[in-house]
């Protein structure tokens, strides 16, 4: 026996051979030194006599589960065909283990394997972004589905899900979703759990096994997550394929903002050094918008971002001073960055451009942090001929009547600056109304709002006051951006949505030698409220039976859900922050701060000693687990046994077999006495009689039940102890 002081002691006259006979084979491991080439997570599985070859119902459950988990957060990238492939074959293999119907034949499998592969070929033809590559794995993972026959196949399951896991962090890494790959693997290494007991459902011991195993290596991650040296990639390709896009586009047309009107999704969040600027200054410059077709304004310089490769999404740590603001981006997959105007970047991974915009180098195809600094700089540029022309032009045969109507107010105003307050000025006392289901116009869009609906948004009130400035001879531009963010948990930063999207006209007053640009908003003088709140707000308060109803109907909340989503929008706000943002930059502005400042290669030589050290120590508890456990799984079990009456304080005697100390244990557990009964029966027959029917399988089914005895729940009393 492995354990010195054990008193399970096979018989001498069983198991051994006998003159002239040739010993019975017992049920053991398939090598003759009880190794099964795998690993344990196999043995079972795999000397099981009644089953091998057959992966155990236990198994399904747990893998089924955590592909789904992991399919999950792929839905809203993948096509819906592959999606529903994904899940057809997984549910035909679960069908299949169960014998609902019989199993896909060789043949049917690979015409099915050459069917779905020129399908994607084809429906991805032209493409070649990380995102296509994650799609053509899913595939291969629900290919993998249709030939789950055995415990080798489960095994090499697990091994691709983990790493469709890893995967999804290239493009879910919110907490949330962390959360729920984290449990998927949970739930995988619970079916490989099964499967190493032979079949046996992994029950609430198992897990916490599990979760122990979890607690002891979380130190190890936590240590290598801040020492690893962050290096940059050597090569990159696209994340996303192109033409995607969220958020603002490079056009405008009012369709485009009543759509982000609907939607409450974050564009950004924005901390602050200092106090956070008053509501009405809160105008988030993007793009701007100086080409109209007569229905549509957009960009005359298209983005020239680089499609190869990934932004840099680190911006450093440390306190933001006075005159500083912290933006953490979500994913637009458009090069542009939203900045307060007069601010310049502090970090070098957004450049200012002329028009004093903030850039990418690449589209934002990941969450990524910047670093603004207020300037007293001028990050406009000035308005020559050149660009005069550019924003003063117009196309012919469109809005007739509102060119004449501004030309005559530019022929009576004293100066540029008299005519822009004239039109102002008409926005408030005229009877405009603000709506985001305004009635349709037709081809003179401009002259239809302007003199006859008068009702619209942000995108019908600047895009007409432009028309009008450039029809007076001024130059004037559309900026697209967005207004206002509202506080998020406990005022820590401002939390700004898509529907903040809004859009204001800026003007140049001046010559050539000298001038300045003004911000207008002609949607502030028909609803100030707009200005002061966000449009949801706005909405809500909004007069009018159609406005009311359409914030009712798409903001429909109330003040728990309005509590509960304020605590998970903050928790991952500062996941994202400090755990996902914590890159290249980041480490060595933390680092910096430490005697010596450690370089890269410093943090390496750490990082190489730290893992030495780990793997150290774990080879030296393995030699001293394999000293004392054994290779025989039977033995093993036997092993067990003797510890799990030791803990129980049962006292044996040499000699005894399993079921005697059986007995001995039921006294003190009567309520348990038909699971410790069992496994004894179920061991003794294992050692002594070769040719029992008990399988490993069958011990380890009936240990997860003995396992779940309390040491003293259910234990007769003795008198000495009443």
């Amino acid at each position: 026996m492995p354990c010195s002081g054990s008193s399970i002691r096979p018989a001498p006259t069983r198991g051994r051979a006998q003159p002239g006979r040739r010993a019975p084979a017992r049920p053991r491991s398939p090598t003759a030194s009880g190794h099964v080439p795998g690993g344990d997570f196999l043995m079972a599985g795999a000397v099981s006599s009644r089953s091998a070859g057959a992966v155990p119902h236990a198994v399904m459950a747990p893998l089924a589960s955590g592909f789904v988990l992991l399919l999950l957060p792929q839905l809203q990238r993948l096509p819906f065909w592959l999606s529903a492939v994904a899940v057809l074959t997984c549910a035909w293999s679960v069908g299949q283990h169960y014998r609902w119907w019989r199993p896909l034949s060789k043949p049917w499998r690979l015409l099915l394997m050459f069917a779905l592969v020129v399908i994607f070929i084809t429906t991805h033809v032209s493409s070649f972004t990380v995102e296509t590559a994650a799609a053509f794995f899913v595939l291969t993972v629900a290919l993998k589905w249709t030939e789950l026959e055995r415990p080798r196949d489960v095994f090499i399951m697990v091994m691709i899900l983990c790493y469709l896991a890893a995967v999804t962090f290239l493009f879910e890494q919110g907490i949330f979703w962390s959360l729920a790959v984290l449990l998927a693997v949970l739930v995988l290494f619970g079916s490989l759990r099964s499967l190493s007991g032979g079949g046996a459902k992994a029950g609430p011991g198992a897990w916490r096994s599990m979760a122990w195993t979890l607690l002891k290596v979380l130190p190890v991650v936590v240590v290598l997550f801040f020492i690893f040296p962050r290096l940059g990639p050597l090569w990159s390709v696209p994340l996303v394929s192109e033409g995607r896009s969220a958020g603002l586009s490079e056009s405008m047309t009012p369709g485009d903002f009543a759509d982000l009107g609907r939607s409450g999704e974050r564009a950004f969040r924005v901390s602050f050094g200092g106090a956070a600027p008053a509501p009405s200054q809160r105008y988030w410059r993007g793009l701007i918008l100086d080409q109209f077709d007569g229905q549509t304004w957009s960009r005359s310089q298209q983005a020239s971002g680089d499609r190869v490769g990934r932004v840099n999404r680190s911006a450093g740590i440390g306190e933001l001073g006075a005159g500083e603001y912290e933006v953490l981006l979500e994913p637009s997959f458009q090069p542009w960055a939203y900045a307060l105007g007069g601010t310049r970047p502090l970090t070098g991974n957004v450049m200012l451009t002329e028009h004093g915009l903030v850039q990418f180098s690449r589209p934002v195809d990941t969450v990524v942090r910047y670093r603004m600094q207020q300037s007293d700089l001028d990050t406009m540029a000035p308005v020559d001929a050149g660009l005069r022309a550019r924003y003063t032009a117009l196309p012919e045969g469109f809005n007739p009547e509102t060119r004449a109507w501004a030309q005559r107010l530019a022929a009576d105003a004293a100066s540029d600056s008299a005519l822009i307050d004239t039109l102002m000025t008409m926005f408030s006392e005229l009877p405009f109304f603000y709506t985001l289901q305004p009635a349709p116009t037709g081809t003179h869009s401009v002259d239809e709002f302007l003199f006859q609906t008068r009702e619209g948004f942000c995108a019908h009130y600047a895009g007409a006051l432009t028309f009008a400035l450039r029809a007076a001879g001024i130059p004037a531009r559309v900026v697209a951006g967005y207004l206002g963010g509202e506080p998020g948990l406990n005022n820590d930063y401002l939390l700004v949505r898509q529907y903040d999207a809004h859009a204001w006209v800026e003007a140049w007053v001046g010559g050539p030698s000298g001038g300045q640009w003004l911000r207008l908003d002609p949607t502030a003088m028909v609803a100030p409220e707009r200005v002061q709140e966000n449009w949801r707000q706005a909405l809500e308060r909004g007069e009018g039976e159609s406005a009311t109803n359409w914030a009712r109907r798409d903001y429909a909340s109330g003040p728990v859900l309005d509590w509960v989503n304020l605590r998970l929008d903050a928790a991952n706000y500062y996941w994202q922050r400090f755990v996902v943002d914590y890159q290249g930059d980041t480490q060595r502005s933390l680092f910096g701060k430490f005697p010596g400042a450690p370089s890269l290669a410093t943090l390496g030589y750490w990082t190489a000693a730290f893992l030495a050290g780990v793997v150290a120590v774990v080879g030296l508890v393995m030699i001293r687990q394999e000293r004392t456990r054994p290779s025989d799984p039977v033995m093993r079990y036997a092993m067990y046994w003797y510890r799990w009456l030791k803990r129980r304080n049962i006292q044996t005697t040499p000699g005894q077999t399993p079921l005697q100390q059986a007995e001995l244990a039921a006294r003190e557990f009567p309520r348990h006495r038909a699971s410790v009964i069992g496994f004894a029966r179920a061991l003794n027959g294992a050692l002594y009689n070769p040719e029992s029917s008990a399988t490993l399988q069958d011990l380890a089914q009936r240990w997860q039940r003995l396992k779940k005895v309390p040491r003293s729940a259910g234990r007769r009393r003795s008198p000495s102890r009443a």
